[in-house]
């Protein structure tokens, strides 16, 4: 609910960190189990996939009904979830 509160230079502040936790933690592990064994890396890759599904479908739920002023934010954080599993998607 903090999209419907927060300040917009707050809100822009979380996104950014959340936009760097994405591309930047996700997607940077992520990177790491290249060298893992075929299963190991399969089964890693697919439970981030399926998290970052969550919340892709969790940010786009919020767009249509969030304030102006955090709209923008949030259409950053579902591009930058989008665009993260899109990477796991092919291996990182």
């Amino acid at each position: 609910t903090l999209y419907r509160v927060a300040d917009p230079t707050e809100f822009d502040a979380l996104e950014g960190m959340f936009t760097k936790a994405v591309t930047k933690g996700v997607v940077g592990q992520a990177n790491k189990v290249k060298g893992l064994p075929a299963a190991r890396r399969t089964a890693a890759l697919s439970d981030a996939t399926a998290k970052l599904d969550e919340a892709e479908k969790a940010v786009t739920a919020l767009v249509p009904v969030a304030p102006p002023a955090t709209k923008a934010a949030l259409e950053r954080m579902r591009d930058a979830v989008t665009q993260a599993r899109t990477a796991l998607q092919r291996g990182a």
